[in-house]
């Protein structure tokens, strides 16, 4: 059986397989790290996924990017990579990357849903390359650079550095980038 995986998407669960190239254990669970094409190995007890584009534009530690927010904890955001900023490199971005609380401001961070929200669009630079990418949003140029309001879905707009929806003349607290809604439109 052929399936196609798309990165984040659940593959099994790591009490019964180990992860193999193009997976990784998160929470107790095997991970697809990018899109390609599940393989499962039942006497190893391994799940692989195969590249489904063997020539994925590699990324560097150093590159700024823009990324998309899938899943959230306390500790960290998980993303998807979408595509790199102000580069001439092209291609397909299919990557997952992990933003840390450690990585996510100068000033102290208890929770990560305290600064980002899922589908948040978000600058970063790269700090460490690998099946999943690390990233870091410190300094005033990175961090949101689109968000909805979390009660009608609407985009937010920036006042004074802090998000505001017109429509539930609410705030939001998020890091947000100096270059919020100026370079990038969904």
């Amino acid at each position: 059986m052929t399936e196609l995986v798309f990165p984040g998407d659940i593959l099994g669960d790591a009490m019964e397989y180990m992860p193999g190239n193009g997976t990784i254990e998160i929470d107790g669970k095997i991970v697809s790290t990018f899109v390609g094409i599940r393989s499962d190995d039942e006497e190893r007890k391994k799940i692989y996924v195969d590249p489904a584009n063997k020539s994925r534009t590699s990324l560097r530690k150093g590159d700024m990017v823009i990324a998309r927010a899938t899943r959230l904890s306390d500790y960290s955001v998980t993303a998807r990579i979408i595509k790199l900023y102000s580069s001439s490199r092209s291609g397909d971005f299919d990557y997952l990357a992990t933003l840390h609380v450690r990585n996510m401001d100068e000033n102290y961070v208890k929770s990560a849903k305290d600064l980002y929200s899922e589908n948040d669009i978000f600058l970063a630079r790269i700090i460490k390359t690998g099946p999943i990418m690390e990233l870091t949003t410190k300094g005033a140029e990175f961090g949101v650079i689109f968000s909805s309001c979390s009660h009608c879905g609407k985009p937010l707009t920036s006042v004074d550095g802090k998000l505001y929806c017109k429509d539930c003349e609410l705030y939001e607290r998020k890091k947000v980038s100096s270059k919020y809604g100026s370079e990038y439109q969904i």
